[in-house]
């Protein structure tokens, strides 16, 4: 069996899938073209219809930059919270959502 194109660029040859009893089985499409399409992707927060917030829930705390914020998956529940606030999250394994609990760090 002769190594095709990938069928979604034309381009680039189909990536190895396994290989078995010395003979090779090979996917529909490239590893490029996979690579894109895991990342076109969108976070299970956004295809579930959930908004990110414009300020921590968590702290209050308003970023300059939205990348400052993410959102956090708690128990099925969406938490909009800065970095700092994820990182007691994650180390604690438990969201308390106290106003005026934590202080933003400027």
């Amino acid at each position: 069996m002769d190594r095709k194109t990938c069928i979604e660029c034309g381009k680039n040859p189909r990536s190895i899938n396994y290989k078995k009893n010395d003979k090779t089985y090979y996917r529909r499409i490239c590893d490029v073209c996979i690579t894109k399409q895991k990342s076109k992707r969108k976070p299970r927060w956004q295809t579930q219809g959930y908004l990110k917030k414009t300020k921590c829930e968590a702290c209050g705390f308003v970023p300059k930059f939205n990348e400052q914020l993410t959102v956090y998956d708690y128990k099925d529940n969406f938490k909009t919270i800065c970095l700092n606030c994820e990182c007691s999250v994650k180390i604690s394994n438990k969201l308390d959502i106290k106003k005026g609990d934590l202080k933003p760090d400027f």
